[in-house]
């Protein structure tokens, strides 16, 4: 019964440790990507101070291109963070889905009969039960 539990017990705790893996990798993926947004925004901050230098016609159409880059990099986070969300979701609802497993399991297991030695041992006890009732009657 505690090797079922066990067994139960360590495949519930992979399925999370996988899915809590997937979110970090996802969470330093979504890192990385914020820490290219900052220094796009650094550089793009650059470009406004040479437009002010007089590149205005060639920094203006740059800066287009890095609004637009931008745009898109914030298009792309926004879905980042709803995988994130639906990825924590999937997580609680995985940990919700192991745990009536693992109750089940358990549920199951209490409801077994005596193993046969059980059965065995619970059949000398009531055999030895008679004698001393019957010797005691002697």
């Amino acid at each position: 019964v505690s090797n079922e539990l066990t067994s139960v017990a360590e495949g519930h705790r992979l399925q999370v440790l996988k899915v809590t893996q997937a979110v970090s990798d996802l969470g330093r993926e979504l890192s990385f990507r914020l820490d290219r947004l900052e220094s796009d925004a650094a550089s793009q901050a650059q470009r406004i101070q040479e437009l002010d230098e007089g590149r205005v016609t060639a920094a203006s159409k740059r800066l287009e291109e890095l609004s637009e880059t931008v745009r898109t990099q914030s298009v792309a986070f926004g879905r980042q963070e709803a995988t994130v969300s639906i990825l924590k979701d999937d997580l609680k609802n995985e940990q919700r889905i192991r745990k009536e497993e693992t109750n089940s399991k358990l549920r199951e297991l209490l409801a077994r009969p005596l193993r046969p030695e059980e059965q065995a041992v619970s059949e000398l006890r009531q055999a030895v039960s008679n004698v001393r009732d019957d010797c005691s009657r002697l």
